[in-house]
């Protein structure tokens, strides 16, 4: 996360895209080959019966989460964000060029700041993760991703926008980990691979429908206007959790 982005901005800077286009098409290749070794050694029948078990195991989830407001409002908050956050994935190359008048390759620059955000955080979650209060930090977590977000589209220049997406890579790796940690958590054992398989396919259809909106969204009202609103709905996304938070801590206090 930190040194591919900056790798491919340096690359296509002095290179070219195609250059970048090369070095990804092999890298590609080299974890196909790498799959391709696992698959030769897995029973013939297992390709089918996981894809088969992935879809039902997802429908399952589903009608659990069904029954259980606490997931639904978590699982929500999470599709609400990869919705949203497609469009900021998508919109900074334009961001990075049109706004702030800085070559493409700068795009690199700003992932890789994200990628720093999220590895300090990680680093930090292994250290102190049995000590945190999972739904607390995810809203948190949920409210620092959005105020990175507008700030990301209120940046007068490279800088701010770095420090914004530093921010952010904390807050998107803040909210992953506790939300991942309390949906496993929270979940009954025989529904637990169920439910995480519900809300994969949750992320996955947000993360579709943001990456096509991106385009009309932008030209619509302007990259940082479609910035502002995106990190108002991470916020808005972040409000119902506060409530859970404030009741898992009054029934138990020591509930993780």
């Amino acid at each position: 996360m930190i040194l591919g982005p900056a790798a491919g901005g340096w690359l296509e800077s002095v290179g070219s895209f195609r250059a970048v286009l090369v070095v990804d098409a092999f890298t590609f290749l080299g974890s196909a080959i790498l799959v391709a070794g696992l698959a030769a050694r897995a029973p013939a029948d297992t390709v089918g019966a996981q894809a088969e078990s992935m879809f039902r195991a997802a429908l399952s989830g589903a009608r659990y989460a069904a029954r259980a407001a606490d997931i639904r409002v978590i699982v929500t908050a999470i599709g609400l964000t990869v919705l949203v956050g497609q469009i900021v994935n998508a919109g900074t190359i334009e961001f990075v060029s049109s706004e702030l008048g800085e070559p493409a390759s700068r795009y690199g620059v700003l992932l890789a700041a994200e990628g720093a955000g999220a590895m300090a955080l990680a680093i930090f979650f292994m250290w102190v993760g049995p000590k945190l209060p999972l739904l607390p930090v995810g809203a948190l977590a949920l409210g620092l991703t959005g105020a990175a977000t507008i700030l990301l589209g209120a940046s007068p220049n490279i800088a701010t926008a770095i420090g914004s997406m530093a921010f952010m890579g904390i807050g998107v790796v803040g909210l992953q980990v506790a939300f991942a940690s309390y949906l496993q958590d929270r979940a009954e054992d025989a529904f637990r691979g169920r439910v995480m398989s519900f809300t994969a396919m949750v992320a996955s259809g947000a993360g579709f429908l943001g990456l096509a909106a991106t385009g009309p969204v932008v030209a619509l009202l302007g990259v940082r206007v479609a910035f502002t609103l995106a990190g108002g709905v991470i916020i808005l996304a972040a409000l119902p959790v506060v409530p859970l938070a404030a009741g898992m801590r009054r029934r138990d206090p020591g509930d993780r």
